[in-house]
């Protein structure tokens, strides 16, 4: 969504789930081998933007074979820039620059 509607680099941005924010789902079944097919569908509800970071928010829900077996609500994400950010291939992990 944000790289569609902002041409935002993905490889620029870290996501997590913003602390204090809660959300709402419902969980009504599994996804066991037999299952066929997995659609994913979110509604945007609100994007708040502060310089180059964004919080979105959004209501979805998981369906397999045509049943919906998970729903959230008021679902949070935020993603923030990494520029100061390089990858450690050592480490496998994100350290500062300096």
């Amino acid at each position: 969504y944000l790289q569609k509607k902002h041409g935002i680099d993905p490889e620029r941005y870290t996501a997590s789930m913003p602390a204090g924010q809660t959300h709402h789902w419902t969980y009504r079944g599994q996804i066991i081998p037999e299952n066929r097919q997995i659609e994913i569908h979110a509604h945007i509800k609100s994007e708040d933007q502060n310089n180059q970071n964004f919080r979105v928010t959004a209501d979805g829900v998981l369906m397999v074979d045509g049943i919906c077996i998970y729903e959230m609500t008021d679902f949070v994400m935020g993603f923030d820039t990494v520029d100061t950010a390089k990858t450690d291939p050592e480490a496998g992990k994100i350290s500062a620059s300096k």
